[in-house]
């Protein structure tokens, strides 16, 4: 894209005590209208969950509303390749982690819940691990905030490119989790909007018999949520990730 992207990388502890000691890595995507900042910034004890997890946690800044996509009408709007191919080697070359599928996750809230879906399912040999929480897995029924969202600049409009918006939904795309072998937590508050969306997709994968873990549990689209939500996912990924 032709442009500095900051990054928050955060290390466990156990990360100076033995330098031959490589590690995982869980790429962690903010919400709309977030940052790489955005979770050290809001969530509590974030550094006591990097700890008690013993993996590298890279949080890219996505921009306020790239949606992690590969536009293709915007073409400075490649956050897919970035992340996925990009900022993966990138990491790999400066830090001792586990440079294999395995040992790598990516996960997000809201519009970063989508991101990591999409992400994973166009670097399938990249990641293994994929968390969504309160995850926009289905932006057409929004359609009042398509606009807000930038979905409309990114992917033109509904009516004219209906095809290359139903080709994005999460649900429409069950054939890659089928043919990778994933492992996958969702999680949704039962007061937030994405509520029926996230059961949608939590049905269909019941359906094909895809394996995951889905959660929902009171709460709403907000930190107050994932505070709680990112806790149980990084301890999800935890005991997800393949170590030497």
């Amino acid at each position: 894209m032709n442009k500095d992207i900051q990054v928050t990388v955060l290390l466990p502890n156990d990360y100076d005590r033995d330098k031959l000691v490589h590690f995982p890595v869980l790429y962690l995507l903010h919400g709309f209208d977030g940052g790489h900042k955005s979770f050290i910034d809001k969530i509590k004890f974030l550094d006591n969950y990097v700890d008690n997890g013993g993996y590298i946690v890279v949080c890219p800044d996505g921009g306020t509303d790239s949606w992690y996509l590969d536009s293709p009408m915007e073409p400075a709007y490649k956050y897919t390749t970035f992340i996925g191919t990009e900022l993966v080697e990138h990491i790999d070359q400066f830090f001792r982690t586990i440079p294999k599928k395995e040992a790598r996750g990516i996960a997000g809230i809201s519009m970063g819940g989508f991101g990591a879906f999409h992400v994973a399912f166009r670097k399938p040999q990249t990641f293994f691990v994929i968390g969504s929480m309160s995850g926009v897995v289905d932006f057409r029924l929004f359609s009042k905030h398509w606009e807000r969202w930038g979905l409309i600049k990114l992917l033109g409009e509904y009516v004219l490119y209906e095809e290359l918006w139903d080709q994005e939904i999460i649900v429409n795309q069950l054939k890659i989790l089928k043919e990778n072998n994933y492992r996958m937590i969702i999680d949704c508050g039962l007061n937030d909007e994405m509520i029926n969306v996230n059961r949608n997709l939590h049905d269909a994968l019941v359906k094909e018999k895809i394996p995951h873990t889905y959660i929902e549990r009171p709460g709403a689209h907000d930190w107050d949520y994932w505070n709680v939500a990112l806790r149980v996912q990084m301890d999800y990924f935890k005991y997800s990730f393949y170590r030497e």
